[in-house]
C-alpha cells in the first residue's frame, strides 16, 4: 500500500518526429494502406522544438524529490542525454524502449499514438508504485510537493465534472430536424478526441451521467491500480493497443484510473496548483508576450503545456524558449539523486529495492 514516504517516479512520453527511421515506419504503414498520412499523425505532432528538455529540467529543479524519470521512446535518444550531462544524469533518467512496456504485444508495434502507450506505461519494470504522467510539452513553472499529486493512499485531482456528450443541450440541439436540416456537412460526434476518450472511459467504470474532465497536465497514478485494472480487463488492454493510430473507440488508461480512484473513495480534489495552455500556433507576439508575462507573475500557476510549438512564427517560438530559459533554465551539469531523495525523506529514508 503506497504512504506518504513510499518513491516517487516520473514518466514521459517522447518521439523524435524528424528521426529518419521514425519516418521511415511511418511512411512505411501507410504504403501498406494506400493513403496519405493524415492530421491525426502529422509531423507537428511527433516534431520536437526542445520542449522535452525542459519538461526533465523543470522537473529537476522543481520537483527534485521525484526519484526516477522515464523517458519512454521509440528506439531514440535525447541529444541532450549524449555526452557530458548525459553521463552527469545517468542515475536520474532511464530511458525506456517500446519493446519494452509492449513485451508480449510485440506484433502491434510500431505505433504513431500516445495512447497505446499509455496504456502500458505501467509495465515499466521497477517502476516505483506511485508515479507522475508527463507529455513532453509538460512542465512545471515553480517548486510542487508531492503532496500536489498524492494524499496517502489517495490521487489528488484537478479538473471538473461534464455531462456526457449526449446529455448536453448544444449537442442535441444540434443533433434535431431542423438544424441538421441546414448543415452543409454532418455532425461527427465520434471524432477521436480527448474528451470523447474520457467519455468513454467513465462508461467503461459505470459513470454513464457525467465524468470528471482532466485537463493536460501531469497526471499522478497508481502503479498496482492500473495493473489490477488491466489484468481484470485484458480485452481493454488488447482492444486499446491494436490502433496505431487514434481512433474513436479508444478509452484512456490515466482516465479509467482516474474514475476508478472516485468510485473507490481514494482521489480528493483540488483547484490548486493551476494549469496554463499556451496553443503556440494562435499566438501574436504581443500576445505571447502577455501571456507569458501573466504566467511568470503567477503564484497559482505550476503547469504548463506548450503545444505545437514548431508550428508557430519563428518570433513566437522564440519568446516562448528563451521565457522557458529564464524560468525553468537547462539541465544540471550534475545531480545526485539519492541525496535529494534522502533530503526529501529526511530520517524516513529507506532505500527502494
Amino acid at each position: 500500500m503506497p504512504h506518504t514516504t513510499s518513491p516517487i517516479d516520473a514518466i514521459i512520453t517522447w518521439v523524435d518526429g524528424d528521426d529518419p527511421a521514425h519516418k521511415a515506419k511511418l511512411h512505411a504503414y501507410f504504403k501498406t494502406l494506400g493513403r496519405d498520412i493524415p492530421g491525426s499523425a502529422a509531423p507537428t505532432r511527433f516534431r520536437e522544438r526542445g520542449e522535452l528538455e525542459y519538461c526533465v529540467a523543470s522537473i529537476l529543479r522543481f520537483a527534485p524529490w521525484v526519484r526516477t524519470i522515464h523517458i519512454v521512446t521509440d528506439n531514440q535518444t535525447p541529444p541532450f542525454l549524449e555526452g557530458d550531462t548525459g553521463r552527469a544524469l545517468a542515475d536520474k533518467i532511464n530511458l525506456v524502449d517500446h519493446t519494452t512496456v509492449f513485451r508480449g504485444y510485440e506484433d502491434v508495434l510500431p505505433v504513431f499514438s500516445c495512447r497505446p502507450i499509455e496504456t502500458v506505461l505501467w509495465r515499466i519494470p521497477e517502476l516505483a508504485d506511485r508515479f507522475i504522467y508527463f507529455n513532453d510539452d509538460m512542465m512545471l513553472t515553480r517548486p510542487v510537493d508531492p503532496t500536489d499529486f498524492f494524499q496517502d493512499d489517495q490521487l489528488v485531482l484537478r479538473g471538473h465534472w461534464t455531462r456526457h456528450t449526449h446529455q448536453q443541450w448544444l449537442f442535441r440541439l444540434k443533433r434535431s430536424r431542423p438544424i441538421r436540416a441546414l448543415r452543409p456537412t454532418p455532425l461527427r460526434p465520434n471524432r477521436a478526441n480527448h474528451l470523447r476518450m474520457q467519455e468513454l472511459s467513465a462508461r467503461a467504470m459505470g459513470f454513464n451521467g457525467r465524468y470528471f474532465n482532466i485537463p493536460h497536465e501531469p497526471h499522478p497514478a497508481f502503479k498496482h491500480q492500473m495493473e489490477a485494472l488491466f489484468e481484470a480487463h485484458p480485452d481493454w488492454l488488447r482492444d486499446n493497443i491494436r490502433h496505431k493510430l487514434r481512433h474513436p473507440d479508444q478509452i484512456w488508461s490515466f482516465s479509467l484510473a482516474t474514475h476508478q480512484a472516485i468510485q473507490d473513495d481514494r482521489a480528493m480534489f483540488a483547484r490548486h496548483p493551476k494549469l496554463a495552455l499556451l496553443k503556440a500556433e494562435n499566438y501574436t507576439v504581443p500576445g505571447i508576450r502577455w501571456a507569458l508575462h501573466r504566467l511568470s507573475r503567477s503564484r497559482r500557476t505550476a503547469f504548463l503545456c506548450v503545444q505545437s510549438l514548431d508550428q508557430a512564427t519563428p518570433a513566437v517560438q522564440d519568446h516562448v524558449i528563451q521565457w522557458l530559459e529564464a524560468h525553468v533554465g537547462g539541465l544540471p551539469t550534475e545531480v545526485d539523486s539519492k541525496n535529494e531523495y534522502r533530503e526529501y525523506l529526511g530520517d524516513k529514508f529507506d532505500q527502494p529495492n
